[in-house]
């Protein structure tokens, strides 16, 4: 985290993620519930794989604290977006809604001792 506040890539995974959310939530029966909490740096998703139901729990329930190490905070987003990509695309839910194209990059290296 910066002297002057979170680190710009964890806050557009954040944006991003919350774009997920709302394309999930408003197109297919599953609900994406974020969570910004400024005044304490934690940054909550819930998913309801089925849609929310009074007295129910979420599917899956993420809670990052921003102010841990911005390596763990970046890859802890990084699994929560990619998991809700993988969660659209299974349900068919049309990524041109997004003001950007959704890409998955991978990136290997190889190391030699010697």
């Amino acid at each position: 985290m910066s002297k002057h506040g979170l680190n710009s890539d964890i806050a557009v995974l954040c944006g991003e993620i919350t774009a997920l959310a709302v394309l999930i939530t408003n197109n297919s029966e599953t609900d994406v519930f974020v969570k910004f909490s400024g005044h304490v740096k934690y940054f909550e998703v819930d998913i309801h794989l089925n849609g929310w139901k009074p007295n129910s729990s979420a599917d899956t329930e993420d809670v990052i604290n921003l102010k841990d190490k911005p390596s763990r905070v970046i890859k802890n987003l990084k699994t929560i977006k990619h998991y809700l990509i993988k969660l659209a695309r299974g349900q068919k839910i049309n990524f041109a809604y997004l003001p950007y194209t959704v890409e998955e990059v991978r990136h290997y290296s190889l190391t030699c001792d010697g």
